[in-house]
């Protein structure tokens, strides 16, 4: 092989070592940033939403028992207003923000879906039933529907509500590994093909060294 032909041989290798690794690297780091923002735009969005629908769920059900526990009938209708309904129907707008972002990737549960609706609607009509014997000033009715028919549903729902939360963290646990690996990934293509860069700059550096001193000799 003539030097120009083991020149341009060496020349090309570099090149090609250089294009696979810009390729390479590129197509970890779109694959990242998609993780990135799906990370950012919806599995995190989703927790924060089932968070604050958890907690609503929660200040629906403590004003529920305050108003069961008031004597005063402007008091009750404030808290069954701002406290008691408004916050129910924040769990169910929370929830479906979730559903709307996550349901593609949690389509294995829509068993559990169509449970939470199930819940949440006998919750919402239970929570009508207790209001409506508050009304009428029948408290001990209220307790007694309260903890033998309204907690059942309620606490069902809030399961429900649980284990979403707990199939999500999973969902950004797995993402976040995926975005891990391929960083370890990049990396280790980069130090390879620095390392395979370097080791054959200096093979032909040797070789085309060796080609020159011997024909400096020949024309000696």
């Amino acid at each position: 092989m003539s030097l120009r032909n083991k020149i341009v041989m060496a020349f090309t290798i570099l090149v090609l070592l250089s294009i696979s690794s810009s390729i390479i690297v590129s197509y970890n780091i779109s694959s990242m940033k998609s993780n990135v923002k799906e990370l950012s735009d919806v599995y995190f969005e989703g927790i924060t939403s089932l968070l604050e629908g958890d907690r609503d769920s929660y200040q629906s059900n403590l004003a529920l028992t305050q108003i069961m526990s008031l004597n005063d009938s402007e008091k009750i209708n404030k808290l069954i207003t701002k406290g008691v309904s408004d916050n129910l129907i924040q769990v169910k707008e929370r929830f479906d923000s979730f559903k709307s972002g996550l349901s593609g990737d949690l389509s294995k549960d829509k068993s559990k879906f169509d449970e939470f609706e199930k819940y949440y609607s006998s919750t919402k009509d239970n929570t009508q039933k207790i209001i409506e014997f508050v009304n009428a000033q029948n408290i001990v009715a209220a307790r007694d529907f309260y903890f033998n028919t309204y907690l059942k549903d309620y606490s069902s729902m809030r399961s429900v509500i649980d284990y979403f939360t707990d199939e999500t963290y999973k969902i950004i646990d797995e993402n976040k590994a995926q975005t891990s690996d391929l960083i370890e990934l990049s990396l280790s293509i980069f130090w390879i093909i620095s390392i395979l860069t370097v080791l054959i700059t200096i093979v032909f550096s040797y070789v085309l060294g060796k080609n020159i001193n011997n024909s400096i000799k020949k024309l000696q």
